[in-house]
């Protein structure tokens, strides 16, 4: 059974997994226009061609695909999501009870130590300013993480795709050209 179906019929897995599929494909997608677009970049800056920009421009392309995807997301959210998230914080930190293995708690320095760090921690639990920062921390590390995936995927692919249609890797003899103008 294909994940169309499934989504049409209710079924949350199975819609999921539909959904980012094509939040991946179209990231894909994006990457190979982000290895156009600095291709003709550098072709306007009249500097040479070289693998290394064409990855960063996959990279940088789906990096910002995925970081389109996640503020679209957070506009979806019911109004209130957001402004709900420190207390949610401030309930799961009260209700958990860490109990920490005693190797943990060695290394800690103590148990006085480790009670005087799950203060502080607390206390930066209590900063509203803390938690939005870990939350536009840990949004940007997840956009990059997977845009350097997909767009590292997206130009092994293009460069696969060049030695078959090729015959050799793409931009092979551009490079060694651009190595031998730059030596030392």
């Amino acid at each position: 059974m294909s994940a169309a179906p499934a989504v049409l019929a209710g079924d949350s897995t199975g819609g999921l997994a539909f959904g980012l599929g094509v939040i991946f494909i179209g990231a894909f997608a994006l990457a190979w226009v982000g290895m156009f677009a600095a291709l003709k970049l550098q072709r306007v800056r009249g500097r040479p061609r070289t693998r290394t920009a064409i990855w960063l421009g996959a990279v940088i392309a789906a990096t910002l695909a995925f970081g389109a995807f996640y503020i679209y997301g957070f506009t979806r959210m019911p109004a209130g999501s957001l402004s709900r998230i420190p207390e949610q914080v401030r309930t799961a930190r009260d209700t958990m009870d860490v109990k920490l293995p005693p190797v943990l708690e060695r290394m800690a320095g103590g148990k006085e130590r480790l009670k005087a760090q799950q203060e502080m921690t607390k206390g930066m639990l209590d900063s509203p300013a803390f938690i939005w920062w870990s939350v536009v921390v840990g949004t940007t590390m997840m956009c990059v993480v997977f845009g350097t995936l997909v767009g590292s995927l997206a130009f092994g692919g293009a460069m696969i795709a060049g030695r078959i249609v090729q015959g050799h890797w793409p931009l092979r003899a551009i490079e060694s050209r651009a190595a031998d103008e730059h030596q030392y």
